[in-house]
């Protein structure tokens, strides 16, 4: 049999909050946007993605050694006031595309380690048994040469 319901009802003991109340809509809020880049990260990230770039179209490494992520940030936090000073805007010339400019730039150096990784590992491989692959084929025109 079917007790008769005695409890309220729910709805009439339910307080609502108004629209806007953060507490209410902390569960369906957008995340915050991060804080602009800097002309220092600016600087620094777009030194880093040009030494990678370079390194992996000439197969060299001396920029890596020469040119590390801590140089990189010196010279952005040299430069950066030096814009700051004359008023250039480097993320004002990015547009909306920083956030994802950034993102290349962080890709690119972890692309460049796991290219080295993969590069060493090969060699390592042949090392241990030369007529397992053979080299490439290379074409005089080329930086490989």
């Amino acid at each position: 049999m079917n007790a008769p319901n005695t409890a309220p009802d729910d709805l009439e003991n339910k307080q609502f909050t108004p629209l806007g109340d953060t507490a209410a809509d902390s569960e369906t809020a957008q995340p915050e946007a991060p804080p602009p880049l800097t002309a220092a990260q600016i600087i620094a990230g777009a030194l880093s993605a040009g030494r990678e770039v370079f390194c992996m179209v000439t197969k060299l490494q001396s920029p890596r050694v020469h040119l590390d992520d801590a140089t990189t940030q010196q010279l952005g936090a040299l430069w950066g006031p030096v814009c700051e000073k004359h008023h250039i805007d480097l993320a004002k010339y990015l547009g909306d595309y920083a956030l994802e400019i950034a993102a290349v730039i962080g890709s690119l150096g972890i692309a460049a380690n796991l290219r080295a990784a993969v590069v060493a590992e090969i060699i390592a491989k042949r090392g241990d048994n030369p007529k397992a692959s053979p080299p490439p084929a290379t074409d005089p025109n080329t930086i490989d040469a």
